[in-house]
C-alpha cells in the first residue's frame, strides 16, 4: 500500500485498503492498524476528500501506542500535519508538526545508532586493508623519491613533476575504488531480480535486529515460505514468467510488511521475513494475509492462467530462542509440514491448531 502511494496511485491504494483492512484488523496489532489507516488517509487526502481523510487519520492516532518510535507513527503525524495545513487549522498544524518532528528525531537517532553499529562491525576489516594499501603506496613513493633525489640537480624539476603526477593518479584511483566499492556492495547485498535483501544481507541485518531484541527483551518471529510447484511455472511458461512471478510475490507481500521488518530472498523461490516485537500468533496471521495475497495475483496476461500459491512456516523466539539459525531451522521444519499437509497453508507448531 505504501508502494502505491509513492507511485501516486491513490485509487488503487484505497481499493487495496478496503480489500484487506478487515484481515489486518484481526491481527490486533495496533501499530500495523495505525499505519494502514494513516496510509488510507493519505490516499483520501490525495483525492481531496478531507473529511474522510481526517476521520481515518484521527482513528490512526487513537490506535498508536504511546511509547513507540515507528514509521507508522511518523506516517500518522505526517498525514495529520498535511490535513491541518489543508484545513488551515494552525493550532493542529503546530501540534502535529511538533509530534512529527519529535518522532523523526527519535527514529533518526535509533537508525543512526543501528547504522553506526553495523558500520563499526562490518567496516573494520576494509579499513585495515585500505590502510595497508595506502601504506604500500606511500612506501613506493618514498622509494621513488630517494632514487630521484640521487639524480643530478637539473633533473629535480622533472622529479617533482613526476611525484605530483603520481599523487594525482593515486587520488583518482582511490576515488574510483571507493565509487566501485559502493556499487559492488549494493550488488552484493540486494537481490537483483526483486530488489529485496539477498541471503547474505538478510543474515547480517537479522542478526543485528535479534541482538537489539535480546537487549530490549522483545519477541522475534520469523516467516519462511516457498512457492508451490514453481518449477512447473518455469517449465510450462518459461523463465520470463517465473521471474515475473517472483517479482509479483515480493510486491504483494511488501504491502503488508513494516519498514522495520527484514524481507529477503534466500533461495530460488524461497523467501523469509524477520518480524521484531512480534509473537507467533501475530506472525501466523500476517503469513496468512500474505498467502491470500499471493493467491490473488492476476496471471491473466499469459495464454494459460496459472495459480500462485505458497507454503508458510512460522517460528518465534519463545519456540526457538534468539538464534537466527535455530529460528530458520524451526520455520523450515514448519514449512515442510505445510507442504506435507497439502501446500498453500501456514503451519506453526506454537499455535493451538498448527496449520492455518
Amino acid at each position: 500500500m505504501f508502494y502505491l502511494l509513492e507511485q501516486q496511485q491513490a485509487a488503487a491504494a484505497l481499493a487495496f485498503y478496503q480489500q484487506y483492512y478487515s484481515q489486518v484488523e484481526q491481527i490486533n496489532y495496533p501499530i500495523l492498524t495505525a499505519g494502514f489507516n494513516a496510509a488510507a488517509a493519505e490516499a483520501l487526502l490525495q483525492q481531496g476528500e478531507l473529511a474522510a481523510a481526517n476521520e481515518l487519520a484521527q482513528r490512526a492516532e487513537q490506535s498508536l501506542p504511546g511509547d513507540r518510535n515507528d514509521p507508522a507513527v511518523l506516517s500518522t503525524y505526517r498525514v495529520l500535519t498535511l490535513l491541518a495545513q489543508a484545513e488551515r487549522n494552525f493550532d493542529n498544524l503546530l501540534r502535529y508538526s511538533e509530534k512529527r518532528r519529535d518522532t523523526e528525531l527519535a527514529i533518526a537517532r535509533e537508525k543512526a545508532s543501528q547504522q553506526l553499529a553495523y558500520q563499526l562491525a562490518s567496516g573494520e576489516a576494509r579499513l585495515k586493508e585500505q590502510r595497508i594499501q595506502l601504506l604500500d603506496k606511500d612506501n613506493e613513493l618514498l622509494t621513488l623519491e630517494r632514487n630521484l633525489y640521487q639524480q643530478q640537480a637539473e633533473n629535480r624539476y622533472l622529479m617533482l613533476l613526476l611525484i605530483g603526477s603520481l599523487s594525482l593518479i593515486l587520488g583518482l584511483l582511490t576515488y574510483r575504488g571507493l565509487t566501485r566499492s559502493k556499487r559492488y556492495r549494493k550488488m552484493a547485498e540486494f537481490d537483483q531480480l526483486t530488489g529485496i535483501s539477498n541471503r547474505y544481507h538478510f543474515t547480517e541485518q537479522a542478526k543485528q535486529e535479534i541482538t537489539h531484541c535480546i537487549r530490549a527483551q522483545r519477541p522475534v518471529a520469523l516467516i519462511l515460505f516457498d512457492l508451490d510447484h514453481f518449477k512447473q511455472i518455469n517449465d510450462r511458461f518459461g523463465h520470463a514468467a517465473g521471474d515475473w512471478t517472483l517479482q509479483q510475490v515480493v510486491l504483494s507481500c511488501r504491502n503488508f510488511i513494516r519498514h522495520s521488518d527484514i524481507f529477503g530472498r534466500i533461495g530460488g523461490e524461497e523467501f523469509v521475513i524477520l518480524l521484531t516485537d512480534c509473537t507467533a500468533e501475530q506472525a501466523v496471521m500476517l503469513a496468512d494475509i500474505c498467502r491470500t495475497a499471493l493467491a490473488d495475483i492476476d496471471t491473466s496476461g499469459y495464454q494459460q492462467q496459472f495459480k500462485v500459491t505458497a507454503s508458510f512456516g512460522v517460528a518465534d523466539s519463545n519456540q526457538a530462542g534468539y538464534d537466527l539459525s535455530a529460528l530458520l531451522a524451526a520455520a523450515d521444519a514448519a514449512m515442510y509440514q505445510a507442504k506435507q499437509q497439502g501446500r498453500n497453508q501456514v503451519y506453526c507448531p506454537a499455535t493451538a491448531d498448527g496449520a492455518v
